[in-house]
């Protein structure tokens, strides 16, 4: 099993990874849900470049793919300056994840997989507009994951249907739904 340790206060959670691996998480506050099923449900192949949306407040599944596959070059992008502050105080130098601000989702890199995993209270018009972004400046058949809380599955599935094609639910819990585009 491995062992990850963030930077702060926290406890330890262990989290499942795919279909056999387990990671323990030392000084991470909380798991929420849509993290620990984006875990469990984890490709086989690994990308060797990913960019996690809107999730600079929550490390867990940075750092679990950071220690999953070394070499793999992760960014998280954030619009909030507090978020950027948060999720550097978490991660330390070795982690080697790059957090990246903008008030706009811009195309700087080629990933090979995107991870949006808003949570309940993540603001609607926000939602849209990344979707919106995300069909027009990404490539189709890049790896999207979107993991959407139950409570805004109804209004955020229309949005997803109606700009993304290819979308196939991986998991449905009472908490949330993952979505594979």
């Amino acid at each position: 099993m491995s062992e990850i340790t963030l930077l702060g206060r926290g406890t330890s959670h262990q989290v499942k990874v795919g279909p056999k691996k387990k990671v323990k998480v030392h000084a991470l506050r909380y798991v929420r849900p849509g993290e620990r099923d984006f875990l469990k449900n984890l490709p086989v192949e690994l990308p060797k470049k990913t960019l996690f949306l809107y999730g600079a407040d929550s490390p867990l599944m940075p750092a679990v793919l950071r220690a999953l596959s070394p070499e793999m070059k992760i960014d998280v992008f954030t619009n909030e300056l507090h978020d950027k502050r948060v999720a550097e105080k978490k991660f330390a130098p070795e982690h080697n994840i790059n957090i990246l601000t903008g008030s706009d989702l811009q195309v700087e890199d080629d990933y090979d997989m995107l991870v949006f995993a808003p949570t309940k209270y993540f603001d609607r018009m926000l939602f849209f507009d990344t979707l919106e972004r995300l069909n027009m400046i990404y490539p189709k058949g890049l790896s999207l994951y979107i993991v959407v809380p139950q409570e805004r599955l109804k209004d955020f599935r229309k949005k997803i249907d109606q700009e993304l094609r290819g979308v196939k639910i991986i998991s449905s819990t009472r908490s949330n739904t993952l979505f594979q585009c």
